[in-house]
């Protein structure tokens, strides 16, 4: 039986992730050790909700509709 127990890297990332998605942050004392043995906060930046909504400031250029007569056309219709 092993003297020693420990937790690789994955495994403390994954407690982290879990605990950021529960809205719980670990306490101060596994926090610090689950970051000391390995284990990181995910790096991404969710976006906020008016990021997501908001409107786009350029157009669509009415020439990018339909095709103009001097284009190759790769299939031609019979």
């Amino acid at each position: 039986m092993p003297q020693k127990y420990y937790l690789n890297p994955v495994n403390c990332t994954h407690f982290l992730i879990l605990a950021e998605r529960a809205g719980y942050p670990p306490p101060e004392p596994v926090e610090y050790l689950l970051l000391k043995q390995g284990g990181e906060y995910p790096s991404y930046v969710p976006l906020r909700k008016d990021e997501c909504e908001a409107v786009q400031n350029r157009g669509i250029y009415p020439d990018s509709y339909e095709a103009s007569d001097g284009q190759m056309t790769l299939f031609p219709l019979f």
